[in-house]
């Protein structure tokens, strides 16, 4: 394989692009709405080094460590544990790094683009817009382009991300300037989506994007916010948020994280993974308490040294709460969901006739758990 041009529906992560001496690669979106690979293959002196760092050609992880750490977590600063998804342990991560003379590499929300996009700052202003989900694939070229190799820098990003970071700054010699953190992550939906369903709420000039609002509780984990210039949309899964239903739903992830993810529970190449705790110990926290593993002795070092957190240990089991143990599955509506979205149908129209492709599959699901729960208390 000379390049990445001979590389399908990968996971887009664009270090390639980064890797790349010629600067022939680029990364945009493809029909079906994710971010891959453009080469132009005639300047291409086939030294390989892309192929080198990607993740998704790779059978095996880049940098699996033993687990150091496993953790429940929040701010002690109420502002950020409130301004962050869960327990705003990124956050504090990232300022106590930056103050150290870090660089600090995360993911905002393009308000102008309507994409999530990584960027590097050393700012600890700057590093807020970096705090609350965004359930979309990134675009990482710009962020990831302006790592400095020679500096010290905190990285995050998916699971896959950082698996194509870690193989390239073990490439450069370059792993003990980089602090690297990913997440428990479910998969990214098509931006045909996000644009269709910013579409379906009628909104214009918008102005901010919350894909996961505490306003109700951190509990309330599918709350969408989105504030235009004129008016508020606000809509939850358990309501009928048409986002959140395809997303969850797994009706139009990207194709490797229904076939080729190989990062679930604790397989990781990241320093620190994070997540929601999720689980019947805080079943009734409304705040958000992050979970946290640490792989590397590093990433120990960092979390053990947060003095405005709370850190307290956890078990395995209580760590890895409800998280997701396998890939997602297409669901029967699969092949129609996308194609409907790159023809620009009605989301609401998508979602009727989807709905009734699922049909059958779920009322078999819902005989199939009603027998067994008659079994549990007749026999």
């Amino acid at each position: 394989m000379k390049n990445v041009s001979d590389i399908k529906d990968c996971f887009g992560c664009g270090v390639c692009a980064i890797v790349c001496p010629k600067k022939i690669i680029d990364i945009k979106l493809n029909k079906e709405g994710f971010y891959a690979p453009v080469v132009d293959g005639q300047n291409c002196i086939e030294c390989g080094q892309c192929v080198a760092v990607c993740s998704y050609s790779s059978g095996t992880i880049a940098h699996q460590s033993s687990i150091k750490g496993l953790y429940s977590a929040y701010s002690l600063s109420a502002e950020n544990r409130k301004s962050s998804t869960s327990g705003g342990i990124v956050y504090e991560i990232a300022l106590s790094m930056i103050k150290k003379g870090y660089e600090f590499c995360g993911v905002r929300y393009n308000i102008e683009k309507h994409r999530a996009e990584h960027y590097t700052t050393h700012s600890e202003s700057e590093i807020k817009a970096s705090q609350k989900s965004k359930y979309l694939q990134s675009y990482t070229i710009d962020g990831f382009s302006q790592l400095d190799f020679h500096g010290k820098n905190v990285v995050v990003g998916t699971p896959c991300q950082i698996d194509s970071i870690r193989r390239l700054i073990k490439k450069r010699k370059s792993e003990d300037n980089f602090v690297l953190i990913d997440f428990f992550c479910h998969g990214v939906p098509s931006y045909n989506l996000w644009r269709s369903y910013l579409k379906h709420t009628q909104l214009y000039d918008i102005k901010n994007v919350q894909f996961r609002s505490k306003e109700d509780g951190w509990q309330e984990s599918t709350y969408i916010i989105i504030i235009s210039k004129l008016r508020i949309w606000k809509s939850k899964m358990i309501n009928g948020d048409l986002f959140y239903k395809f997303f969850l739903g797994n009706r139009c992830l990207n194709k490797p994280c229904y076939d080729d993810c190989k990062f679930k529970t604790i397989n990781s190449s990241a320093d620190i993974r994070v997540g929601d705790m999720w689980g019947k110990k805080y079943c009734t926290n409304q705040e958000g308490i992050s979970a946290v593993i640490t792989f590397t002795e590093k990433g120990e070092n960092i979390v053990r040294s947060l003095s405005n957190c709370s850190i307290r240990d956890e078990s395995i089991n209580d760590v890895l709460g409800i998280q997701m143990r396998k890939n997602a599955q297409r669901p029967l509506s699969y092949k129609f969901v996308i194609n409907s979205l790159k023809k620009n149908k009605p989301l609401t129209f998508i979602n009727f006739i989807a709905s009734l492709i699922e049909l059958p599959n779920k009322s078999r699901k819902k005989f199939i758990y009603i027998t067994k729960r008659l079994k549990q208390l007749f026999c």
